[in-house]
């Protein structure tokens, strides 16, 4: 599942997509079985991705939804989607969502680049690390993975969560705009 917006200039879905089908061709049988829940904006590239790669039986469109509704919908899904593009001025983008992510206690497949500090604040957090958003072979691999150990009842929960929670933020958030007023 994918909560958020998204933007083919910012995250091509077409790896993942791709890898995403090379999937499910190799057993069939998981059409049935696999969703990609999509909530919020998907722009009609986006969209029109999906229906080219042949994946819009698979992939279903919500649309925009509550934040607390998007929040359950976090908590129950089996896996959570990151996506992050390589563009240089993304690699530094700390997402909202990516909080909200690890809050939900969830297996995350964070597709972006290894060298972004959202990246990084992730496997710190005891996510797996992220495959690049252009290696469909790592992706397609990363798929099988989570499938396997969906299918064990192994799939990981990040383990540092305490570092995301809400409170704790704004207080390292209020105790750096302190030394930020007084200069130091």
């Amino acid at each position: 599942m994918h909560a958020g917006t998204l933007y083919v200039k910012h995250a091509d879905p077409v790896p993942f997509l791709r890898a995403l089908r090379r999937f499910l061709e190799e057993s069939p049988v998981l059409r049935s079985r696999i969703r990609l829940r999509l909530l919020g904006f998907v722009d009609a590239l986006f969209r029109d991705r999906i229906r080219d790669l042949g994946l819009a039986d698979v992939v279903t469109l919500e649309g925009s939804r509550p934040h607390r509704e998007a929040v359950r919908a976090l908590g129950a899904a089996d896996v959570l989607l990151l996506f992050l593009d390589r563009a240089p001025d993304l690699k530094v983008v700390l997402l909202a969502k990516v909080g909200e992510s690890l809050r939900a206690g969830r297996e995350i497949l964070a597709v972006m680049p290894a060298d972004a500090l959202v990246a990084k604040a992730l496997v710190e957090a005891g996510v797996p690390p992220p495959v690049a958003p252009d290696d469909e072979e790592a992706l397609l691999g990363r798929l099988r993975d989570l499938y396997a150990r969906w299918e064990r009842r192994e799939l990981r929960v990040p383990r540092h969560l305490v570092r995301f929670d809400r409170a704790r933020q704004v207080e390292a958030l209020s105790g750096l705009l302190e030394r930020v007023a007084h200069g130091n």
